[in-house]
């Protein structure tokens, strides 16, 4: 194999992975786009899914502050 024919095969091989990467990463995004409409459609057709989730991240949110607070107490006697 003539030293050019190598360097074009190579490339050629090198250009499939990179577009076969790239094929990977929009077919995640798509995943990812799909997912987010479904959810959407989800929160419009149900108000109280929507209540619900707001309320889970206040707790979690409020649930997190009170570590935090606890850690900066127990630190101090360290």
């Amino acid at each position: 194999m003539s030293k050019h024919l190598h360097i074009f095969t190579i490339t050629l091989k090198n250009r499939s992975r990179y577009i076969k990467a790239m094929e990977q990463r929009i077919e995640g995004a798509e995943k990812k786009q799909r997912k987010m409409m479904s959810f959407l459609a989800r929160a419009m057709q149900s108000p109280s899914f929507l209540y619900q989730l707001l309320k889970q991240r206040d707790t979690r949110v409020k649930e997190l502050e009170d570590e935090a607070t606890e850690r900066g107490r127990g630190s101090f006697w360290l």
